[in-house]
């Protein structure tokens, strides 16, 4: 009998092909292949294959657009248009440490 892995997955070369046979996922591209979903910008018919989130406050909600869509999107899209400079510069000395309280060394 083979054990299996105490984090119980699978790490092999012959699992990643399984996977990719199967046409799970996203390609290189970040499409989603077997997406049936239609773009979300108005008056697009197109197959929303991309996703793009829906606002900085809710990261993990997605538009689905179609490629010329999710372009267009992502070129007008700023993560930061709504901080203040001070709220900005706060965000950047957290992500310098990663979010993670610093000390001296001394």
């Amino acid at each position: 009998m083979t054990q299996r892995s105490p984090f119980d997955f699978d790490v092999s070369v012959s699992a990643a092909k399984r996977a990719r046979a199967r046409g799970r996922g996203r390609g290189m591209s970040g499409a989603v292949e077997h997406s049936t979903r239609q773009c979300d910008w108005p008056g697009c018919t197109a197959c929303g294959q991309y996703r793009a989130p829906v606002s900085p406050e809710r990261l993990n909600e997605y538009h689905w657009f179609c490629l010329e869509h999710v372009r267009q999107y992502n070129r007008s899209w700023n993560y930061f248009a709504e901080f203040s400079d001070e709220e900005f510069d706060a965000w950047t000395r957290d992500a310098n440490a990663w979010e993670r309280p610093t000390w001296d060394f001394r």
